[in-house]
Order: C-alpha cells, then structure tokens, then sequence
C-alpha cells in the first residue's frame, strides 16, 4: 500500500494499529497506533467519524460499525416497505 499515516509516515496495513483510516485533521489518513491513547487525536478521529455518519445519512446510506473494519455502508430502501 502506498498510503501514509498523515502523522508518523509509516505505510498503512490492511488491517491492525497500522490500519489507516479518514479521522486525522481534516479527513487526513491515520493510523489506529497514532490515535489511540492521544485524547486530542481520540477527539479529532470522533469528529471526522462523526460528519461521515452524517454525510452518509444525508444520502440515504446507513452505516454499520464492526470491529476490526471499516464502516459498512447500506443503502437505505427509500420506499418504505
């Protein structure tokens, strides 16, 4: 993977404390090993997971956590039934 954690630089994983996700500054890519046990970054990576649930709920997608992944995203069924 090419990808860099937006804060220690090292190449993300796929998956573990090298696992990059969108939650840095700015949507930033972060690794889980740079955000856990910092409460500011722990705060920041809230923020950013926060606006994707909502921007996704803006589009009709719902989001389902699991542990260990990325969000699941699944489309909402706008008919009603």
């Amino acid at each position: 993977m090419s990808e860099k954690c937006s804060i220690c630089g090292q190449a993300g994983e796929r998956t573990g404390k090298r696992e990059l996700r969108p939650y840095g500054v700015g949507g930033a890519l972060v690794c889980a090993g740079c955000v856990l046990g910092d409460s500011e970054r722990e705060a920041e990576a809230r923020r950013c997971l926060e606006r994707l649930f909502i921007q996704a709920d803006m589009h009709g997608v719902d989001l389902q956590l699991q542990a260990g992944s990325a969000p699941l995203p699944r489309i909402r069924n706008r008919s009603g039934s």
